[in-house]
């Protein structure tokens, strides 16, 4: 029975291009070929899997935001007729910062890799879409989930565009107060 070595080796008369095209070589060099493959093609599912979540996400976030925006108009006109003349931006702005940094500490508290490349793909912009990543994942509740986007949304109206000129009411305050109180219920 030969031993290793001298399976292995070169015979003394073998030109370059016979250990070129030797079946050992040829085998040795597919399979890392094909390994680097393996990993590009599971690199790209990835991201295709990420993006493919990103769009759902976006997408359920906007069905949400849109039944939530005629619940707050609706709640807006009735409170519009008690308005104190008082503003109270500065404590919504409170209000929704805090939100903001609970969405982001349970970012930071998810430690799943996959997870965290998506978060980061979101931004600051809109942190109601990192609100609903969390849910999808489970990471929130969807009390905490539906909290989250009315509170988002009640600041949206006091603080983008030609709203960010309007007063926020004591009404408009309270119901950001409870969406927060609601949001860090576990």
């Amino acid at each position: 029975m030969p031993d290793l070595s001298s399976f292995f080796a070169i015979p003394a008369d073998a030109s370059f291009w016979d250990v070129a095209n030797s079946p050992v070589l040829v085998t040795f060099l597919a399979a890392i070929i094909g390994w680097q493959l393996n990993k590009r093609v599971t690199k790209a599912e990835e991201k295709a899997e990420d993006a493919q979540s990103f769009v759902t996400l976006k997408e359920g976030l906007e069905e949400r935001e849109a039944e939530l925006d005629g619940e707050i108009a609706d709640v807006s006109e009735s409170g519009a007729a008690g308005q104190s003349g008082d503003d109270h931006r500065t404590e919504a702005r409170k209000v929704f910062d805090e939100a903001v940094a609970f969405v982001e500490q349970r970012i930071r508290d998810d430690n799943d890799g996959r997870h965290q490349r998506t978060y980061k793909s979101l931004g600051r912009v809109r942190p109601a879409l990192k609100a609903a990543a969390l849910f999808e994942r489970e990471q929130l509740k969807q009390s905490q989930y539906d909290a989250a986007v009315q509170l988002f949304r009640e600041w949206t109206q006091y603080h983008q565009g030609r709203a960010a000129n309007k007063r926020v009411p004591l009404e408009v305050l309270e119901r950001m107060q409870q969406s927060l109180r609601a949001l860090r219920s576990a």
